[in-house]
């Protein structure tokens, strides 16, 4: 095993034994897709950078966490997988523009999706952009 070079190897390290490699946003194992460490209280309010207030998370359940995005239900409706895959699309899509106050920017990452990927998939929806009272 190689020697940590910096003091991030040292933290994650550290972490994946406190944590068990479970993300502590989600309950789910963390894989070797993107990891991040997060700040249980965060450091605008006070956290500190320690131990006992980091934690590995999921890059996704971070980005999430930092947008105040809320989970959408899964709602299963009678027809084609196709079509029933594309309205939960569409329908993620809107609640996310509306969560993120029509951000497109913001709207993506929440979504793991590259604005232009949104723009595209929004033209295919025949959505626009909210308006912000």
């Amino acid at each position: 095993m190689r020697k940590a070079t910096n003091w991030k190897e040292i933290v994650i390290r550290e972490l994946i034994k406190k944590d068990n490699r479970i993300c502590r946003l989600c309950n789910i194992a963390l894989g070797d897709e993107l990891t991040e460490i997060d700040h249980i209280v965060e450091k605008k309010n006070g956290g500190l950078d320690e131990l006992s207030n980091l934690r590995l998370v999921h890059m996704i359940c971070h980005k999430k966490r930092h947008l105040n995005f809320k989970p959408i239900p899964v709602v299963v409706l009678a027809g084609s997988l196709k079509q029933n895959a594309s309205n939960q699309e569409k329908q993620m899509i809107i609640t996310a523009l509306n969560e993120c106050k029509g951000n497109i920017t913001h709207t993506a990452k929440s979504l793991c999706l590259s604005r232009k990927g949104l723009q595209l998939k929004m033209i295919k929806y025949n959505l626009r952009k909210p308006t912000v009272d």
